[in-house]
């Protein structure tokens, strides 16, 4: 003992887990932060009780409720029976001991009971206490029967502690090793039949769970009592304990309950190693303690690394959408004071490996594709406004100060409703990827450096110099103060949250834009051309590069206002997800310590002292002629009995006069109490309402097929006989009960019948009873497959229902008896049609020949018992449902074959079948023939619930069909926007890197002096450059990787979409071509574009090997044409020109000597300048949107994406008509169940 208390506070000191605070964990951190100090109380509980009882040799009864392990621990004790139960299930509610032989036994609270007292969990956790300290568990059972929950709770509880086990069968039966009652020895073997089915059937069960060694000891503890009870007697039945000392005496009744038996086996088994048990009791406990504490970590640890999956997925998400954070930034967002450091190094440091997330999250560049078309259209207008200024300055001469420059080009209200729709756009996004509520976003301020800039159109006057140089800045900052009130008022909506951002970070009439003066050749005409030269470029300049910081910073601060408000949630998971990989790495070890401590606690060596002790019992027995195992068997079964010859007990009551009348006027009673329950539950309800019910269900059918089942199932087949089904829990008694029946009608007793003590009806039995058809059934609770599904199915069919119990009433699992009363999905509830007969009666403990009053005084007992236990499940009964039977009292009939009424006759007058057989033939034609409508009326019923259950099935397939395709269609819907946006962007991208070049060129108009038509034309055609077709040569590259990751993105989302949806199509599988090719229908998408202008010669852009390009092509849709992946392969490499000078569709020195003539040199420059404007807008479409370009590629997957998603939306029309048909249809059935139920609940008149 002092090495297992060394042990475990050895494993007590192990057992350590610093837990810091945290969010997030909730109940499971309670668990972890609980389970040591659970651990302290277990460990040295068990201690502390194996030490109170370190002096003893401990023995735990064990069973059901019921079984008889009060008798039997008063038996032990020899006690004075005060403990015993009168009858009443869950009898014992707490541990009682009691010494014996220098032992203590320990008595416990019965499992599987219905808690009368004290709930089961109550009840049964005492019960598991007292196992844990026993060093040898007897297994209690009795010969009611024996169900499946009993022996896993032995598996569970006592095989898991390695506990050594005999079970103990308790026989209620009161003639079983009664030589004086039963003279005769087939009827004794007839009599002891059941108790070896029953042993057979334990051993097997216990085999099954690894217990194949324990012995099965059958005895009868009430006469082991009745012989070892103390005086004044004060248990139950004390009429009998007198009657039976006084004509049997004391060593007779010891004799013949066997209980010497039981006493001499665990006798001998202490005797040859008690100190053994002893040993192996406290050792095999310690570490069944020690191996179910590592269990339990073990699977804590399965539940933390599930959380921390959760976790990791919610951190990994972040990181793609805001970006991965450098070390500057980690500092800013993700610092811990408490920590001391950022939280995402630490928790990489504590998962051993960093997150490989792009420092460019999916929000930037959803933010990207957003910004250049919606600021598009103002930055188009600031340049159109900045056209129709510089004209007017220099037509009119007239300066533009900054200040006015600002106001007159830049449009603040359209930048701001830009920005807005941006951020609008850009909250929906991230509350849509990371649930992260938008109206939560604050915004910071931009920074914003400003130059400035002004428009001198005075200049080349005649006594002015002219000044014409523009600095350009950033618009950075200011808006209007009407937006700042739509933020103010509309906090709660993305709008207001856009309107929060752009006045917190934009101020566009502060940014303005400057004059640099100075002076420039000799007249005032070459300053004129100069300065207006350099204001166009300048003026251009500075609206390009002014929207281009607008995107920038708005890009960045919008990432850093997600970070900033998504920092403390991050922070959060990234604790958490610190906090889960310490703990697991604490409960690895701490599983590892207590492994090593349970194997430092010796084994003992095993031997089989149960065996031993046997064997000792078997040599002391002189009636075993041999020594092997059927001898064993037959002593410990108490079969020993068959051939002695003892003088029959010649007393007989059942003629007396108080007992005939005592018989007679419960009879008449029990009679008239069952004819009331058998014509209210059959006359109920009302025919008229019936037929009512049933037109309702005709008219249903005429507009709905799928009702014609139930229509036909409501009308009985002409010569219908009604069934009664007889019910109940396995070794009840119902094929007994059956053959009662049948032998007292007259009828024969069919060879399908069987009779036995374990699992014997394996199928549904119909035989003829009279005007009706009895229904056997498979016991319930047998642990056999398939049986409780026969049996509730055969009484659907049924007019009446019986339902058979034993004694011990509602133990273990009674889910299918509630639901033959109340009813189930498939089948109506069968209340009130039925009748609860409580079989057995013979064994309530009380001999009706000796005391048939306390024998009617117990079954009343046990009918109350009854009506309150199937109360507490919530099934209200009458009382007059209820009756109490012995079907073959004392098993005195058993399987005998052939056997007629007058078998039964010695008992006929209180085992109460004559009452229910009387009720039964006093059944009018009329109530017969009702049961038979009623019957057919639960067989409709059962028709509309199993049409209700594929109504449902196919409902809620309709529904997940609409649903499925809602959430494609979304997923398609949001394709196609990106889609937009990027042809947008591409089209922006495109036209202000041409633009750059195209105001170059107009800068150099302005400065052609003039009349000069050939250096006219030359600057024309100058924006058309190396430089340009460089750039140009980006852009497709740029075009290609933005195509590919919309391509890549949303095939990924849409095939999520299309496999969470059970969709048989998935974008990406090859199909094949009309040639039967096979290729990629998500590769088909995507390419690198082929851009032509309309000129003499079509011009295309170079591009890399077919390889190359073709290695980005990912997308969506069937049939897609990738854009150039071949044809651009077999072009031009990257270094080719990308729009070559001499094949220009617009010819520059053409359109001077035909076209750009003008009464006035500065409407030609101006007529010009339109013209190069024209020219560079129509090429640039063409190279978007003519053959092969981007732009036109784009646009037809929008349409072929398109048609997807309208399909979709037809085939969702569909879904959801039929989801309104199958709602029509279970709204139909909905009424005619109410209807139905209304007509149950008609008062009877009883």
């Amino acid at each position: 003992m002092d090495l297992l208390d060394e042990l475990g506070e050895a494993a007590i000191d192990s057992y350590a887990i610093l837990l810091p605070t945290v969010d997030g964990l909730g109940p499971l951190g309670r668990e972890v932060s609980n389970a040591p100090e659970a651990f302290v109380d277990k460990v040295r509980t068990h201690l502390s009780e194996q030490r109170d009882v370190l002096s003893t040799f401990n023995v735990a009864f064990f069973g059901r409720t019921g079984a008889g392990k009060s008798t039997l621990l008063s038996a032990f004790g020899g006690l004075d029976g005060s403990d015993v139960s009168p009858g009443d299930s869950d009898w014992t509610t707490e541990v009682r001991s009691v010494d014996w032989r220098g032992c203590r036994l320990y008595d416990t609270p019965g499992i599987n009971g219905w808690g009368r007292l004290k709930s089961r969990a109550e009840l049964e956790a005492a019960a598991r206490r007292a196992v844990e300290i026993a060093d040898v568990v007897l297994l209690c059972f009795d010969s009611q029967s024996q169900q499946a929950s009993e022996f896993s709770k032995v598996a569970d509880w006592v095989r898991h502690y390695g506990k050594p086990t005999i079970a103990v069968l308790n026989i209620r039966n009161l003639r079983w090793r009664h030589p004086v009652k039963v003279s005769n020895q087939t009827a004794r073997q007839n009599i002891s039949e059941p108790v070896r089915q029953h042993s057979d059937n334990i051993r097997t069960e216990l085999a099954s769970i690894g217990l194949a060694e324990t012995p099965v000891v059958a005895i009868h503890s009430r006469r082991a009592l009745f012989a070892r009870a103390s005086t004044p007697f004060r248990g139950p039945a004390k009429r009998d304990f007198l009657n039976e000392r006084e004509q049997h005496g004391i060593d007779y009744l010891a004799r013949w309950s066997n209980f010497g038996t039981l006493e001499s086996l665990l006798t001998s088994g202490i005797a040859a190693g008690g100190a053994q048990l002893r040993l192996t009791s406290l050792r095999e406990g310690m570490r069944a303690i020690l191996w179910d504490e590592a269990g339990m970590l073990k699977a804590l640890d399965l539940r933390l690394g599930e959380r921390i999956d959760e976790v990791e997925r919610a951190i990994s998400r972040h990181l793609e959408v805001l970006g991965y954070l450098e070390s500057d930034e980690r500092a800013t967002y993700l610092h811990d004071d408490e920590w001391s450091g950022d939280l995402l190094t630490i928790a990489e440091t504590a998962r051993g490996a960093p997150y490989l997330m792009p420092a460019d999250g999916t929000f930037s560049r959803y933010l990207r594709t957003l910004l250049k078309p919606q600021l598009s259209v103002p930055r188009s207008e600031a340049l159109k406004r900045f056209k129709r200024l510089e004209r007017r300055a220099f037509d009119d001469h007239e300066d533009v100060d900054e200040e006015a420059f600002v106001s007159r080009v830049f449009d603040e209200p359209a930048i701001a409703a830009a920005l807005e729709a941006v951020w609008t756009e850009s909250a929906a996004f991230l509350e849509r990827e990371l649930s992260m509520a938008a109206a939560e976003l604050r915004h910071s301020d931009f920074s914003a450096e400003r130059d400035s800039s002004g428009l001198g159109g005075a200049a080349g006057s005649a006594s002015q110099a002219f000044e014409a140089a523009f600095r350009a800045t950033g618009l950075l900052t200011g808006v209007t103060a009407a937006v700042g009130v739509i933020a103010l008022a509309n906090a709660w909506n993305p709008i207001g949250w856009a309107g929060g951002i752009v006045v917190a970070g934009i101020s566009i009439a502060s940014s303005v834009l400057g004059i640099v003066g100075s002076r420039h050749g000799d007249s005032a005409e070459r300053q004129r051309a100069e300065a207006r030269a350099k204001a166009a470029y300048a003026g251009r300049t500075a609206i390009r590069t002014t929207f281009d910081g607008i995107e920038k910073d708005f890009a960045v601060n919008a990432r850093s206002t997600a970070w900033r408000e998504a920092a403390p949630s991050v922070k959060t998971l990234l604790r958490e997800s610190v906090v889960l990989a310490r703990l697991r790495d604490q409960i690895a070890s701490i599983v590892e310590q207590l492994d090593e401590t349970a194997s430092k606690i010796a084994t003992t060596p095993s031997v089989d002292v149960l065996e031993g002790a046997l064997q000792t019992l078997l040599n002391d027995d002189t009636s075993a002629d041999g020594r092997d195992h059927r001898d064993v068997q037959r002593i410990l079964l108490g079969e020993n009995w068959f051939d002695v010859a003892i003088t029959p007990d010649d007393v007989n009551t059942t003629g007396s006069g108080v007992f005939v009348e005592a018989c007679r006027a419960r009879h008449d009673a029990d009679v008239h109490e069952l004819r009331r329950a058998l014509s209210g539950a059959l006359l109920h309800p009302d025919m008229t309402r019936v037929a009512g019910w049933l037109q309702l269900l005709a008219d249903t059918a005429t507009r709905d097929a799928a009702f014609r089942a139930a229509l036909l199932a409501a009308t009985p087949p002409r010569g219908a006989r009604p069934s009664v089904a007889v019910a109940g829990d396995f070794s009840a008694g119902k094929s007994s009960f059956i053959k009662r029946l049948l032998v007292e009608m007259e009828g024969e007793v069919p060879e399908t019948l069987h009779i036995r003590a374990d699992p014997t009806t394996d199928d549904v039995h119909v035989y003829q009873l009279g005007s009706v058809d009895l229904v056997d059934t498979p016991g319930l609770q047998s642990g056999r497959s398939g049986h409780d599904d026969k049996a509730v199915s055969a009484t659907t069919n049924a007019a009446l229902v019986i339902v058979l119990l034993h004694v011990n009433l509602l133990i273990g699992d009674t889910a299918r008896l509630e639901g033959v009363v109340k009813g189930t999905e498939a089948a109506p509830g069968k209340w009130p049609r039925m009748l609860f007969l409580i079989n057995r009666c013979d064994e309530l403990g009380v001999d009706p020949l000796h005391g048939v009053g306390e024998y009617f005084n117990r079954r009343d007992r046990k009918a109350t018992e009854l009506h309150a236990a199937l109360a507490s499940r919530g099934i209200d009964i009458e009382r007059n449902h209820i009756h109490g039977i012995a079907a073959d009292p004392f098993s005195a009939v058993g399987s005998s074959l052939p056997v007629t009424s007058a078998a039964y006759n010695a008992n006929r007058e209180w085992d109460g079948v004559g009452a229910f057989l009387e009720a039964l033939r006093s059944l009018s034609p009329s109530e017969i023939a009702q049961a038979n409508a009623v019957a057919a009326l639960d067989n409709a019923v059962a028709e509309l619930l199993l049409l209700n259950t594929e109504t449902r099935t196919e409902y809620e397939a309709n529904r997940a069909d609409a649903a499925k395709h809602d959430a494609l269609i979304r997923a398609l819907d949001e394709c196609l926007d990106d889609a937009q946006h990027l042809s947008d962007t591409l089209e922006h991208t495109l036209s202000e890197a041409v633009s750059r070049h195209t105001t170059n060129a107009i800068s150099k108009i302005r400065e052609v002096e003039r009349g000069d038509d050939e250096k006219l034309a030359k600057a024309m055609a100058s924006w058309n450059n190396p430089d340009l077709h460089a750039e140009i040569d980006v852009f497709l590259t740029s075009a290609t990787v933005e195509i590919g990751e919309w391509a890549v993105t949303h095939a990924s989302a849409i095939n999520r979409e299309l496999a969470a949806a059970n969709f048989d199509e998935k974008l990406g599988r090859p199909v094949a071509e009309k040639e039967d090719t096979p290729h990629d229908t998500i590769g088909d998408v995507l390419g690198v574009g082929e851009f032509l202008t309309v000129s003499a010669q079509k011009l295309a852009t170079g591009a890399g090997t077919r390889d190359a390009v073709y290695a980005i092509g990912k997308g969506l849709g069937k049939n897609f044409k990738p854009w150039g992946a071949v044809k651009l392969g077999q072009t031009v490499a990257r270094a080719r020109v990308v729009l070559q000078v001499a094949a220009v569709a617009w010819d520059a020195v053409s359109w001077v000597r035909t076209e750009g003539r003008r009464s006035d040199w500065d409407e030609t420059t101006n007529a010009a300048v339109g013209s190069v404007e024209q020219n560079v807008a129509d090429n640039v479409a063409e190279f978007l949107r003519g053959e092969n370009g981007p732009i036109a590629y784009l646009e037809k997957r929008i349409a072929e994406v398109a048609g997807i998603r309208d399909d979709h939306k037809n085939q969702q029309m569909l879904a959801d008509y039929e989801l309104s048909r199958t709602d029509r249809r279970l709204s139909a059935i909905s009424a005619l169940l109410d209807a139905f139920d209304n007509l149950r609940k008609e008062p009877r008149s009883l």
